[in-house]
């Protein structure tokens, strides 16, 4: 099961109305912190596909675009979604098709690049 706490990307779901703009929004690699070679990894690009750590391979699945909007993409249209927007520890991610205001698709990048 796939944890946002041991994800320890530093990606936290924030409020829909902040979003700050990281430094990099071209399609990056998002590792784990102390996890080197492991890479954050759809499964597919259909709705509702899992969100895992992976050994980094370079595919489309581990290229993630941070949009300036708040959004986390892959494959282009799908967002980075929290399962059923629950906030809690060992609560699972998934890809979704990207919708406007949807908070479970709201991510900020603090200023320290965590």
């Amino acid at each position: 099961m796939l944890s946002a706490k041991f994800l320890a990307l530093s990606l936290f779901l924030a409020g829909a109305a902040y979003a700050q703009t990281p430094a990099y929004l071209s399609p990056v690699a998002l590792e784990p912190g102390l996890n080197s070679g492991k890479c954050l990894t759809a499964a597919s690009n259909s709705d509702g596909a899992a969100v895992s750590i992976q050994t980094c391979t370079g595919a489309d699945a581990q290229k993630w675009t941070f949009t300036g909007s708040g959004t986390v993409t892959a494959f282009g249209d799908k967002c980075l979604d929290v399962k059923d927007g629950v906030n809690a520890d060992g609560t699972q991610l998934q890809v979704w098709t990207c919708s406007s205001n949807n908070a479970n698709q709201q991510w900020y990048y603090t200023g320290d690049y965590r």
